[in-house]
């Protein structure tokens, strides 16, 4: 064999040596290859999505509640959607009222209430007025401004203020939209502004409880 074929037949073998080598690299070898660069990325999304979908529920936030004194010794029970439970000094129920419901705020109510107490004591009858509804229900009857004035003694003799100024403004108790002062010696609701307004006022034949 000449020189020239011996190094043209070794130039042949060489090339199919390093074509084989090409054909046999094994998978696992080509994940730096752009193609092999996708498959983690799908991976990973179905991950993420597996992983959401198993994640637990959101927790119903805590119901609240808060206690306010009463004048008897027992308490008030107020949570946050203005149910209103009184518990006697010895911690049994005496009332329960959904004012929330009934579109009554407690907080609002004792605040009112407190302030008409208040009022009926130092026989403020022109503040009182203010906080009127007419027509409105009581002894007599009181159909404006100038009825209630003119008939202010009659609605408010001695015997009513005391048991009224007896009364727990604390003791809210709600029901058909309103709500009332003492065993139902007051009752008020909300006008069509959203003030509280007392709608009726109730003879007093025995003392209030709360």
């Amino acid at each position: 064999m000449t020189p020239e074929r011996f190094f043209r037949t070794l130039a042949f073998l060489l090339i199919g040596a390093c074509a084989c080598g090409r054909r046999g690299v094994a998978p696992s070898q080509q994940k730096n290859s752009p193609d092999a660069e996708s498959s983690p990325i799908t991976d990973s999304a179905n991950v993420t999505i597996a992983a959401s979908a198993a994640s637990p529920a959101p927790m119903p936030p805590l119901r609240t509640e808060q206690r306010f004194p009463l004048r008897n010794g027992g308490t008030a029970v107020v949570d946050q959607d203005d149910h209103v439970l009184l518990l006697a000094a010895d911690g049994g129920v005496t009332a329960e009222s959904s004012c929330g419901v009934n579109g009554i705020a407690y907080r609002r109510a004792v605040t009112f209430f407190s302030e008409v107490v208040r009022l009926i004591g130092a026989s403020d009858k022109n503040a009182l007025a203010d906080l009127m509804s007419f027509p409105l229900s009581a002894s007599v009857a009181v159909n404006s401004r100038a009825e209630f004035l003119r008939h202010y003694p009659r609605i408010f003799p001695p015997a009513e203020v005391t048991a009224i100024s007896a009364a727990d403004p604390a003791a809210i108790f709600c029901r058909n939209g309103a709500f009332m002062l003492g065993d139902g010696l007051i009752w008020a609701q909300a006008d069509e502004t959203g003030a509280y307004r007392m709608t009726t006022i109730n003879r007093a034949f025995h003392e209030p409880s709360r």
